[in-house]
């Protein structure tokens, strides 16, 4: 699966969204972030492994602009209200809540109070653990009631020419059951 939340992805606008979204869906690729309208994009992923149901959610806190009505993201702070619920459901099914979230400054190591807030309405709300990116560099790490936030992860994989090419980690990061 692959999480469509981010500040790039309304770069076609929604046509090219809705096309990229049909083109994962043909090819049996999972997608969460981004959906055909704002109740499709606040959905989870959802699995079970190993007995642990979990609940993959894609937020953007970059507002994309006009998507044509054919595609949308989910971001905060215009989805609130919709992912309260779904944050809310998947607590109801019993599953851990995992978000992957753009956020941040780019190449900036430093975190902000944006994401801060972020991060803590986000436990509240029964995240177990929240995972950053878009500032291209490593972000500290910390725990809020109970949840584990990773502000940045930084870059896995960027081209070598880009600034920020250096830094970056894959982690497994377990959840308990």
């Amino acid at each position: 699966p692959v999480s469509l939340a981010n500040n790039r992805v309304g770069d076609a606008g929604g046509a090219g969204l809705a096309e990229g979204l049909e083109a994962l869906h043909k090819e049996g690729i999972g997608v969460f972030g981004a959906g055909r309208d704002p109740a499709a994009a606040c959905r989870p992923w959802r699995i079970e492994c190993e007995g642990v149901k979990l609940a993959v959610f894609g937020i953007s806190c970059f507002e994309e602009g006009e998507l044509g009505g054919r595609a949308a993201i989910a971001s905060i702070p215009r989805d609130t209200r919709r992912l309260e619920e779904e944050f809310r459901e998947a607590r109801r099914r019993g599953e851990r809540i995992v978000v992957m979230i753009h956020w941040g400054r780019e190449y900036s190591t430093e975190v902000d109070a944006a994401q801060r807030e972020t991060a803590r309405w986000l436990a509240n709300q029964g995240a177990n653990i929240i995972a950053g990116a878009h500032p291209h560099v490593i972000q500290r790490e910390e725990s809020h009631a109970g949840t584990r936030i990773h502000y940045s992860l930084g870059n896995a994989v960027y081209p070598k020419a880009l600034r920020g090419a250096d830094s970056g980690e894959l982690r497994r990061i377990g959840v308990r059951r």
